[in-house]
C-alpha cells in the first residue's frame, strides 16, 4: 500500500510516524553530531539550495493555478485563499533565492541578512495564512474572500515586502549577521512561526476530526514537516550544514503535501462528486425506467380493456341515434352518447399508440405505397367531420409522385392526427389542405396539413411534439384531446427515418410538414 493510501487509511499512525521521523532526525543530529552533523561543500549545497528553492517556487505557482482556476467548479473558498497565499509565498521564495549570496545581486547588494528577511517573511506569513485558513468554511464566504481581493492582497503583501527589504533593509530588524549567525530577533520570530504552524495543525486536526475531509490529512502532514523544517533552519550553525540541509528537504516535502491536499480539494473532489452524482443518476434512471415500463404496460392493458366495452357502446349508440321514432330530446341524448363514446375510443387508441411509440414496439410493415392513395384515404375518412364542422378540406398532391416505402397504416395515422389537430383549432368557414410533393434534391416525399386556424405562438412550436403537451391550456381545454397526437406523429415519422416540424404565424393558421425518404421511382 502506498503512502497515499496509508495516510488516508490510518491517518493517526502515519502522522505520528512523520512527526517521530522529523523529531528523531533533529534529535539524532543534536545528540550525535559526529555521526550526523556535516558541513557540505559550497558547490554541492548551493546547487541543492537553488534547485530546492526554485522547485518550491514552481510548486507554489502550481498550487495557485490549481485553486484559482478550479474555484468556479470547486467553490472551495479555503482552497482559493491558500492558493493566493502560495502565490505570495512563491514570489517571496523567488526573492529569497535571487538574494542568496552566491547569486548575482538582486537590484541591491545580496547578503545573508537580505535573503534571510525574505525567507523569514515567507515562512511567517505562511504560518499566519494556514492558521487563518483552518477556520474558513465553504458556506461562510464573504466579500473579503473574493478572487480579485485575495489576489490583490497577495500581490500587495509581496510588493510591500520586496520594497521594504530591497530599499529599506537598514531600517528593518537584522535577522542574520554575516559570520556570526542568527540574531535573537530571527530566533524568536522563528519560534513564533513554529507556534503558528503548531496552532494551525491543532486547528486543522480538530476540523478533520469533525469533517473527516481526506484533503486535510495532507495539509496536516505538510504542517508537521513545516514545523521541523523551521526548526532545522533555526538550529543551523553554518549556511552549509546538516540542519540547513534538513530544513530545506522538509520544506520541499511539505510543499508536495500541500500540493497534494489542494489538488484533492480543488480538482479531484469535484470530479469525485460528479462521479458520485452520475452513479446516483444512473441508479435513479434505471428505477424510473422500470416505473416507466410499468406505466406503459398499464396504459396498454387499460386502453385495451377500456376499448372492449366502448366499441359495442359506440356501435349500439350509432344504431340508436339513427333509429326512427325517437323524440327530439331522445335523439339528442343518443347523439351525445355516440359522440362521447367516439371520443373515448379515439383517446384510447391514441394512448395505446403513444405507449407503442415510447416502448419502440411499433409494428412496421413496409411496402411501396402511392402518396396520392394515402392522402385520398385520409381525405375520405376525415371529410365527414370537416363537413359537420363546416370546414372546407382539399387535396393538393403533385402529379407523378414516386412511390415511397412506408407502413401505410402508420402514415395514415400520422396524417389523420394532423388533420384532427387542424380541425380542432379551425373555426367554421376555415380551410384545411392535405398535400404532398416529391423533393428531388433530397429524394424525399414531403407531406403537409395546412389550416387557417388559430396558429401557434413562436415559443410554443418546439414544444408541441412533446407528450401530453397542450399549445394553450386555457384555450385547448375547450377542445377534445390529450396532447398525444403530435407526439405519436413524431414517433412514427422518425421510425421511418423522416422528420416532422411545424410552421406558423400566430392568428394566421399553421402548417405541419413531415418528410419520408422516397424510392425515387415514379
Amino acid at each position: 500500500m502506498s503512502i497515499f493510501a496509508r495516510l488516508e487509511a490510518s491517518p493517526k499512525h502515519i502522522l505520528a510516524g512523520i512527526f517521530l521521523f522529523g523529531l528523531l532526525s533533529i534529535v539524532a543530529t543534536e545528540l550525535h553530531p559526529s555521526l550526523f552533523y556535516r558541513n557540505f561543500t559550497t558547490g554541492f549545497y548551493v546547487m541543492l539550495h537553488n534547485n530546492i528553492e526554485f522547485f518550491t517556487v514552481i510548486v507554489s505557482i502550481s498550487i495557485f493555478g490549481l485553486g484559482w482556476y478550479a474555484y468556479p467548479q470547486s467553490g472551495d473558498r479555503r482552497a482559493l485563499f491558500l492558493s493566493c497565499t502560495f502565490l505570495m509565498i512563491g514570489l517571496l521564495d523567488l526573492m529569497h533565492a535571487l538574494s542568496y549570496t552566491t547569486m548575482p545581486d538582486f537590484i541591491t547588494q545580496n547578503s545573508e541578512n537580505k535573503e534571510g528577511l525574505f525567507r523569514l517573511a515567507a515562512r511567517f506569513l505562511s504560518g499566519v495564512a494556514f492558521l487563518a485558513s483552518a477556520y474558513m468554511y465553504q458556506a461562510q464566504g464573504s466579500k473579503w474572500q473574493s478572487k480579485k481581493l485575495l489576489l490583490a492582497t497577495a500581490l500587495a503583501i509581496s510588493s510591500i515586502t520586496f520594497v521594504g527589504v530591497v530599499y529599506y533593509e537598514p531600517y528593518l530588524p537584522a535577522v542574520e549577521i554575516e559570520h556570526k549567525g542568527l540574531t535573537p530577533f530571527r530566533i524568536y520570530a522563528s519560534y513564533l512561526t513554529i507556534a503558528l504552524f503548531a496552532a494551525a495543525y491543532l486547528a486543522y486536526w480538530k476540523r478533520y476530526s469533525k469533517d473527516r475531509d481526506q484533503s486535510l490529512l495532507w495539509l496536516l502532514a505538510g504542517l508537521i514537516l513545516s514545523i521541523f523544517g523551521e526548526i532545522g533552519l533555526t538550529l543551523f550553525k553554518t549556511e552549509f550544514d546538516t540542519y540547513n540541509f534538513l530544513g530545506h528537504i522538509y520544506k520541499l516535502t511539505a510543499f508536495f503535501m500541500f500540493y497534494r491536499g489542494l489538488f484533492i480539494s480543488s480538482i479531484q473532489r469535484p470530479y469525485l462528486k460528479v462521479d458520485s452524482y452520475n452513479k446516483l443518476l444512473k441508479n435513479a434512471y434505471y428505477k424510473l425506467s422500470g416505473f416507466d415500463k410499468l406505466k406503459d404496460n398499464f396504459i396498454r392493458v387499460s386502453m385495451h380493456e377500456m376499448k372492449t366495452p366502448l366499441v359495442p357502446i359506440l356501435g349500439y349508440s350509432e344504431i340508436l341515434k339513427n333509429s326512427k321514432g325517437l323524440t327530439k330530446e331522445q335523439r339528442k341524448y343518443a347523439e351525445m352518447i355516440y359522440n362521447n363514446s367516439l371520443r373515448a375510443v379515439n383517446l384510447s387508441k391514441k394512448l395505446f399508440d403513444i405507449s407503442k411509440v415510447r416502448t419502440s414496439s411499433l409494428t412496421m410493415s413496409l411496402e411501396k405505397e402511392d402518396p396520392l392513395r394515402i392522402i385520398a384515404e385520409v381525405y375520405k375518412e376525415k371529410r365527414q367531420y370537416a363537413q359537420a364542422k363546416k370546414v372546407a378540406m382539399a387535396m393538393n398532391v403533385q402529379k407523378g409522385m414516386p412511390k415511397i416505402i412506408v407502413d401505410r397504416k402508420n402514415i395514415v395515422t400520422v396524417l389523420g392526427n394532423l388533420v384532427d389537430n387542424a380541425l380542432k383549432f379551425t373555426d367554421k368557414k376555415g380551410e384545411i389542405e392535405i398535400g404532398a410533393e416529391y423533393r428531388q434534391g433530397t429524394n424525399e416525399a414531403a407531406f403537409w396539413v395546412k389550416d387557417t386556424g388559430i396558429g401557434i405562438k413562436k415559443n410554443e412550436i418546439r414544444k408541441i411534439f412533446g407528450e401530453f403537451y397542450q399549445v394553450d391550456s386555457s384555450l385547448s381545454r375547450n377542445f377534445e384531446g390529450a396532447g398525444v397526437g403530435l407526439a405519436i406523429c413524431k414517433g412514427i415519422v422518425e421510425a421511418h427515418g423522416g422528420k416532422i416540424w411545424a410552421e406558423s404565424e400566430y392568428g394566421k393558421g399553421a402548417k405541419f410538414i413531415f418528410t419520408i425518404p422516397a424510392s425515387g421511382n415514379p
